[in-house]
């Protein structure tokens, strides 16, 4: 069974350019930007361009992982590349195991599992602090995000207190407290 690679494909779109894989696709559409096409910041072709490019990341995240939430197999991919073990055979198990990992989505996506080694964070707010660091967002609006991504995607930019954890559902609970609303 073979898969397509979104990133790859992106970036073949410029003939011009060598796509180097080994690094981050962000520094990659970077470089592309700078040294190859020279494009500056409000250039209506590299703002095309960055458009193009986050639907490919979304669309890699949607290839990997899958996009229905409603059914085990995607969140058991995700708990497999995230180093939950056992893996979850339960939905709501699943779900809540994810939900309750921090970690970049932007880092979860690229590369292989082989290739890249994914930081988890033990907050919400550290994870927040990072992804503000390295710029490393998964896009919201694009309209090639599917149900997994939609579920996952996170508030970074006000993230939570630290002892909130969520539910199946990604909704905000207190340790050994009810829903928070």
């Amino acid at each position: 069974m073979s898969s397509t690679n979104h990133i790859t494909d992106f970036f073949a779109e410029y003939s011009d350019f060598n796509y180097d894989p080994a690094e981050t696709a962000h520094s990659e559409f970077r470089r592309l930007c700078r040294s190859i096409r020279g494009w500056k910041r409000d250039d209506p072709e590299k703002v095309e361009a960055y458009t193009d490019f986050q639907n490919a990341i979304v669309m890699q995240f949607n290839e990997k992982y899958g996009t229905d939430a409603d059914t085990i197999e995607p969140w058991q991919k995700l708990c497999r590349r995230l180093g939950i073990e056992p893996v979850p055979d339960d939905l709501k198990e699943a779900r809540e195991a994810v939900f309750n990992t921090h970690v970049n989505l932007v880092d979860l996506t690229e590369g292989n599992e082989s290739d890249r080694k994914l930081v988890i964070f033990e907050t919400e707010r550290e994870l927040a602090r990072y992804s503000a660091r390295k710029g490393r967002y998964m896009p919201s609006d694009s309209p090639m995000v599917g149900g997994v991504l939609r579920a996952l995607l996170r508030f970074l930019k006000n993230p939570p207190e630290d002892d909130l954890k969520r539910d199946q559902f990604g909704r905000y609970v207190r340790r050994g407290e009810k829903k928070v609303k």
